[in-house]
């Protein structure tokens, strides 16, 4: 048993946790990499506040944004702590000095989570408003019974279709391409035009 914690206020620090953690959340071809790779037991999201734009850019939201690490848990069979901020209305005064920016942003977007290796929630989640603490008990033998009901990383991840290919061969970092219009010389460019001319005026 390990205890799991993410905060609402310590993203930052949070972050430094997160030395396997570093392919986006949702994309199953780096879940398929790191899976394959080095298999993990936990990941860290990291989020920022979620009360910016809100409820303008439902992508920013933290709704669209949990369900991204929810998704990483059970694509990777994984827990995942996802740690968040909080506007606090010290920043709200410090920040809007028009009524517009209070429109856009707004005191809380804490949303805080930890989800286990099935996707389900496992720590009682705090007020939006709130800063603190999510703690949770994990059991890691959990990750093997989720492996068993549902691994896309893992026995089923279709080999035969996807696969990981290494090039370990030496590569420039710059490579200098032209476009077709660029090999054509500048007097075949100008007759090019002049045929164009009477068709044009016709």
């Amino acid at each position: 048993m390990a205890k799991a914690m993410a905060a609402t206020l310590l993203c930052t620090i949070v972050r430094i946790s997160d030395v396997w953690g570093r392919c986006a959340a949702g994309s199953i071809f780096n879940l398929y990499r790191n899976m394959r790779c080095m298999p993990r037991t936990n990941h860290v999201a990291s989020w920022p506040s979620f009360s910016l734009y809100d409820p303008f850019a439902p992508a920013l939201g933290a709704e669209v944004n949990n369900a991204a690490s929810r998704v990483y848990a059970v694509e990777g069979s994984c827990f995942v702590l996802a740690p968040c901020a909080t506007v606090s209305q010290a920043m709200i005064d410090e920040l809007c000095d028009r009524p517009d920016k209070h429109a856009l942003l707004h005191v809380g977007g804490g949303y805080a989570a930890i989800y286990g290796p099935d996707g389900s929630s496992i720590a009682e989640k705090l007020p939006p408003e709130q800063e603190g603490l999510l703690i949770a008990e994990i059991d890691l033998g959990a990750i093997g019974v989720a492996k068993n009901a549902a691994d896309p990383a893992g026995h089923y991840s279709r080999p035969d279709v996807t696969r990981l290919l290494l090039n370990k061969k030496p590569l420039r970092r710059v490579e200098e391409f032209s476009l077709p219009l660029d090999s054509v010389a500048p007097e075949e460019q100008e007759q090019g035009a002049t045929a164009l001319r009477p068709s044009q005026a016709a």
